[in-house]
C-alpha cells in the first residue's frame, strides 16, 4: 500500500473514530437511564449491596468515559493516531459489556418477572442503539453486544425454563438483525466518507494546479510580455522597409494581429497576477478632472472612428484610491462601453454622493438583461459576441474590473435596460481639496521643449 493510500485510509478511519466519540454522550445517557430504571424496578428484590455497587460502578464508568471523550476533543488528535483512540473506545465498550453481563448474572432471576423480562429488554435496547451509535466502527458494536447479549442468552438458557428459551431466542434474533443493520450502516458511512475525501482531494489538487498556473503566469509576466513587445518593435521596423503596394494590406493585417495577441496576453497575465495575489494597492490622492481628461484624450479617437460621442462630466473632486488601478477600471469600462455601443455615445461622469464620489460610465449600447448582469463579470464571457471574435477581446475586461474593485474595497454596481444601455458605477471615498495639498496624482511632463532638446525615455517593466 502506498503512503498516499495509507494516509487516505487513516483519514477515513480517523473520521470513523471521531463519529464514535461524537455519539458517546448519547450512549452514556442511555446507559445511565437504563441502569436507573433497573435499580428502581429490582430494588428490594435483588441484593441491595450488590445492586448499589453495580450502579455506582456504572456511574463511575460513565464519568471516566465522559472525561476520555473530553480529552479526545481537546487534544484534537492527528489522523494517524486513530488506532490508539479506537482501542480506548473498545476498552470502554468491553467494560460496559461486562457491567451489563454482571447485571444478567446477578439480577436476572427467572422467578422474578421484573428481572426476568427487564434485563433482556434493556440489553436488547442497548444493542439496538449500539447498532447506530457504533456503526462507524463495528468492532465496538460486536464487542459490547456480543458480550452483553451472549451472557444474557447463556443465563436465560441455563435457567432451564421454556419461557427463558423463548426470550433467549428473541434476544439472539435481535442481535443478528441489529448486527446486519450495523454492518449496512457502516458500509454506507464508509462509502460516503470515501467519496467525500476523494472529492476533497480532487478539489485540492485542482486548486493546487490552478494556483501553480496562476503563480507561474504572475511570476513570468515580464518574460512572457517581452517577446510580444519585441515582435511589435521588430515588425514596425520591418514594415518601414516594405515598399511594394501589394504587400501593404498584408503588413496591416499582421500588425493588427500582433496588437490583438499583445492585448490578449496582457489581459491574461493581468488577471493571473490578480488571482495570485501579487498585486497590492498603492493608495493615494487622485484628481478626477485630470484623470478624466486623459481618458477622453486617449479614447476619443476610438469613439470617433466608431461614429460615437465620448463625453466627460467632472465634479472637481479628488478621491482616495490606487491611481493606476482606478485608471485601469475606468479604461476597461469605457472600452467595453464603446465596443458594445452601435449608435449614440458614452458618458464618463463623476457625481458627489455625500462623503463619496460615484464614478459612472453610461452608454447607449445593447444593454444587459437583469439575469445576465452577474454573468458579464465572469471570465471569457461575452454576451454580444456569440461568434467568439477574438478581435473583440477575450471577455476579461469586466472580470478584471470586478477583481480590482474588490481588491480596492470599492462598491461596484450595474444598472441596465436591454436595448437602451447600461451604467457601471464605482463608489470612491472623497477627499476635500482644502485639506489635501494641491498635488495631483498624475503629474504631467513639461511641454517646454524644442526639437533640439528632445530626449526620449523608454521604460521597461
Amino acid at each position: 500500500m502506498s503512503l498516499l493510500q495509507a494516509t487516505f485510509d487513516d483519514r477515513i478511519m480517523h473520521e470513523q473514530v471521531l463519529t464514535l466519540f461524537r455519539q458517546t454522550p448519547a450512549a452514556i445517557i442511555a446507559h445511565t437511564i437504563d441502569a436507573t430504571v433497573l435499580l428502581i424496578l429490582v430494588w428490594g428484590v435483588a441484593p441491595t449491596t450488590q445492586l448499589t455497587s453495580w450502579f455506582l460502578l456504572l456511574l463511575a464508568l460513565g464519568v471516566l468515559r465522559t472525561y476520555a471523550t473530553y480529552r479526545h476533543k481537546s487534544l484534537n488528535p492527528k489522523p494517524e493516531r486513530w488506532p490508539f483512540w479506537a482501542r480506548v473506545h473498545l476498552a470502554f465498550a468491553g467494560t460496559y459489556a461486562l457491567v451489563w453481563a454482571t447485571a444478567a448474572l446477578f439480577f436476572l432471576d427467572p422467578s422474578e418477572p421484573f428481572g426476568f423480562i427487564l434485563i433482556p429488554v434493556i440489553v436488547m435496547g442497548l444493542t439496538s442503539g449500539a447498532a447506530t451509535t457504533q456503526a462507524s466502527y463495528p468492532p465496538a458494536f460486536f464487542l459490547f453486544s456480543g458480550i452483553a447479549c451472549g451472557v444474557t442468552i447463556l443465563v436465560l438458557v441455563a435457567s432451564g425454563q421454556p419461557e427463558a428459551y423463548a426470550v433467549a431466542f428473541l434476544t439472539l434474533l435481535m442481535f443478528v438483525g441489529t448486527a446486519f443493520t450495523c454492518l449496512n450502516i457502516h458500509k454506507v458511512l464508509k462509502r460516503s466518507l470515501h467519496l467525500s475525501f476523494e472529492n476533497l482531494e480532487l478539489r485540492r489538487e485542482a486548486e493546487r494546479t490552478n494556483a501553480a498556473k496562476t503563480q507561474f503566469l504572475a511570476a513570468a509576466s515580464h518574460d512572457l510580455r517581452q517577446p510580444i513587445h519585441a515582435l511589435g518593435l521588430f515588425f514596425s521596423a520591418l514594415s518601414d522597409r516594405i515598399r511594394e503596394p501589394e504587400a501593404k494590406p498584408l503588413v496591416s493585417q499582421i500588425e493588427v494581429t500582433i496588437g490583438v495577441i499583445g492585448s490578449m496576453l496582457d489581459a491574461l497575465l493581468d488577471i493571473s497576477k490578480l488571482d495570485a495575489g501579487v498585486v497590492r494597492p498603492n493608495v493615494g490622492a487622485v484628481d478626477l478632472d485630470e484623470l478624466f481628461a486623459r481618458l477622453r484624450t486617449e479614447l476619443g479617437a476610438s469613439a470617433r472612428q466608431r461614429g460615437l460621442s465620448l463625453r466627460v462630466r467632472t465634479c472637481g473632486c479628488r478621491v482616495r484610491t490606487d491611481p493606476a488601478m482606478l485608471e485601469r477600471i475606468l479604461r476597461n469600462l469605457l472600452s467595453n462601453a464603446l465596443r458594445y455601443t452601435r449608435q449614440g455615445g458614452v458618458l464618463l461622469a463623476a457625481r458627489r454622493r455625500g462623503a463619496e464620489v460615484s464614478c459612472e460610465v453610461w452608454d447607449t449600447g445593447i444593454g444587459i438583461a437583469s439575469d445576465h448582469i452577474d454573468e458579464v463579470f465572469l471570465e471569457f464571457r461575452q454576451l454580444g459576441n456569440p461568434q467568439r471574435d477574438r478581435r473583440q477581446g477575450l471577455g476579461l475586461g469586466l472580470a478584471i474590473v470586478k477583481r480590482l474593485s474588490r481588491l480596492l474595497g470599492h462598491q461596484l454596481s450595474v444598472r441596465s435596460v436591454p436595448g437602451r444601455g447600461s451604467c457601471f458605477a464605482l463608489r470612491l471615498p472623497r477627499i476635500e481639496r482644502t485639506i489635501e495639498q494641491a498635488q495631483t496624482a498624475f503629474p504631467t511632463a513639461e511641454s517646454t521643449w524644442t526639437p533640439s532638446t528632445l530626449r526620449v525615455l523608454v521604460l521597461d517593466d
